[in-house]
């Protein structure tokens, strides 16, 4: 019996079909991938939220004293250990002069909207990719690593470029948490964000 080949035309057929398929999945692979790492930081916001929440039932108001944006500070006042967590610098936002010891001019990280409660405090795990003592943080803000924060892993994209997943972009946990589902107006980097369980990822997930 006469064996038959596949012809020149039909395999460059198939490679174009392969190479379509990639350039489709390659980019959403990737971003799956980002994403996983991105919510690496769920737990330390949820340890940091409830540290604070307890500390505010014993002192009246919530932590710390003085800069809300140094790791030093946060893991003396709330007895935490976040240096394993190379890749982000975690910061406290609280703006209520009632409910914080130490108020914040910096602003949260989109507004409050109808239906939504009254927002209290916001957790920011901000991305970290060099090993610097400061990185930029979302609201023109500084955060400042704790001096034995363990050097970041190198997935986070540098600052200036056009990936997602850049340093100073954050992942957000909020108190008490909004609404599931996305912001009608726009906040920090014009971003309508998109809330889960009182956690955005949104402004780590976007170019």
């Amino acid at each position: 019996m006469e064996t038959r080949g596949f012809t020149l035309i039909e395999l460059m057929v198939v490679v174009t079909i392969i190479g379509i398929l990639s350039a489709i999945a390659i980019p959403h692979f990737r971003m799956q991938i980002l994403d996983s790492r991105v919510m690496g930081a769920k737990a330390y916001l949820m340890q940091i939220a409830t540290k604070q929440r307890q500390f505010f039932l014993r002192e009246g108001k919530y932590c710390c004293t003085t800069d809300n944006f140094d790791e030093d500070l946060l893991n003396q006042g709330l007895g935490l250990s976040v240096e394993d967590a190379g890749d982000f610098c975690f910061a406290f936002v609280c703006s209520d002069a009632g409910k914080c010891n130490n108020p914040t001019a910096t602003a949260f990280i989109a507004p409050v909207e109808a239906g939504d409660p009254a927002i209290e405090f916001e957790v920011w795990a901000v991305l970290r990719q060099q090993n610097a003592t400061t990185i930029n943080a979302p609201r023109s803000a500084q955060c400042k690593m704790s001096a034995s924060k363990r050097p970041p892993t190198n997935w986070v994209q540098a600052s200036g470029t056009s990936d997602p997943g850049r340093e100073g972009q954050a992942i957000v946990l909020r108190y008490p948490p909004p609404p599931n589902g996305i912001d009608a107006a726009a906040g920090d980097r014009s971003l309508k964000y998109v809330w889960n369980e009182g956690i955005s990822a949104t402004s780590a997930m976007q170019p």
